[in-house]
């Protein structure tokens, strides 16, 4: 009678060890067909252990009878052990899925004969995202920095190549200053001076977006009316549309209000609106149309300009693609401005793209919160 009672209390013990354990615990006999199946188990995979009890793995789903499982056991009833074996797991039945670790090794009786196999299993989804997370992050990285390394090397390029010219012309008045007339020295005069605005303004670009990517522009979004908005950009802009016979229009619904930052929303209009300009022929129209759609607003810049190639149109806002194209009247410009643009958008939660066909203009459109 003690020894029942000091084997049933040994059972019990065991039991509630297996029962409590925070991994899953499966015991195979000899022929391999399940003796344990611990509530870790069941609440891991959505199976109940009187559905595997009694079984063999090749007799129920895909997941319980995995080809590297089944020869792992096979060895352990040889006497190996086999330590730490990542498998995928989904379970159509439960709706269960993830990833689990385990490590098998030989059952032995108190005669040391191998009676079974017992396997100890881990939930390791978590550490597999975290691990897929890390590899996708880096690769990300990985071509962040390239596109950066590649938009420097374009920068580089782009300051190097005014300076040449100041220093070229700066040379050539330094050395025959004497010997040119007025209207010589004048003409070279005009263009050092086109070049050190163009460089001044690429450098000024090239601050305002580094701040952008330091979180270092104050960001007030506030209630505020897109028609004083487009007012105070068409009048810094007027003038550059006038010299080329452009007409700027706005079309609204009607008093549009929005919640947006205001410096941050005349800088995206006005360098959408500079393009527009600066890709139109002469006598162009140019509309900013504004529209509600859901809880936000859709704000158009459309012109009749040159428009752009399919491969350009792909490419526009991609750091490692940024280039100055001369518009249609040769004017420069530092090809950051989409880029700022994209930046001062995606800070409100909105979205920017393009629409563009070749010789029949091009549509920038971004959404802001109502």
């Amino acid at each position: 009678k003690h020894a029942e009672q000091a084997l049933n209390e040994s059972y019990q013990f065991n039991n509630q060890i297996i029962r409590s354990a925070q991994e899953g615990i499966v015991v195979y006999d000899q022929d391999l067909n399940y003796k344990v199946w611990n509530p870790f188990m069941e609440n891991l995979t959505g199976i109940s252990s009187s559905e595997v009890t009694g079984k063999n793995p090749l007799d129920l789903p895909p997941f319980l009878n995995e080809t590297a499982a089944i020869e792992n056991l096979e060895k352990a009833l040889k006497g190996e052990s086999i330590q730490e074996v990542d498998l995928p797991f989904n379970i159509l039945s439960s709706g269960k899925s993830g990833w689990l670790s385990n490590s098998t090794a030989p059952l032995y009786n108190t005669s040391n004969e191998i009676i079974g196999a017992i396997t100890t299993v881990r939930n390791i989804t978590e550490r597999k995202h975290n691990e897929e997370m890390l590899k996708a992050n880096e690769i990300l990285l990985k071509e962040l920095n390239a596109d950066k390394d590649k938009f420097i090397s374009i920068l580089a390029h782009d300051l190097k190549n005014p300076f040449v010219t100041i220093l070229g012309f700066l040379e050539i008045l330094q050395e025959r200053l004497r010997e040119f007339d007025i209207n010589t020295i004048e003409n070279h005069i005009n263009i050092i001076n086109n070049s050190v605005e163009n460089t001044f303004k690429l450098l000024e670009d090239i601050l305002l977006w580094a701040r952008t990517q330091s979180g270092k522009i104050p960001f007030s979004p506030h209630e505020l009316y897109l028609s004083e908005i487009y007012s105070n950009v068409y009048n810094t802009l007027k003038a550059t549309a006038d010299s080329k016979s452009i007409t700027m229009s706005f079309s609204e619904l009607s008093e549009i209000s929005l919640f947006a930052d205001s410096e941050m929303l005349k800088t995206i209009l006005r360098n959408l609106i500079s393009n527009a300009i600066k890709f139109s022929n002469n006598g162009g129209t140019i509309t900013v149309n504004a529209e509600r759609r859901s809880s936000e607003i859709t704000i158009s810049v459309i012109d009749n300009g040159t428009g752009m190639k399919s491969n350009v149109l792909d490419r526009l806002f991609a750091l490692s693609q940024v280039r100055s194209t001369d518009g249609t009247a040769n004017e420069k410009g530092t090809g950051l401005g989409l880029l700022i643009c994209k930046d001062f958008v995606e800070k409100h939660g909105g979205r920017i793209w393009a629409e563009s066909k070749e010789g029949e203009g091009s549509t920038f459109c971004f959404t802001l919160p109502q």
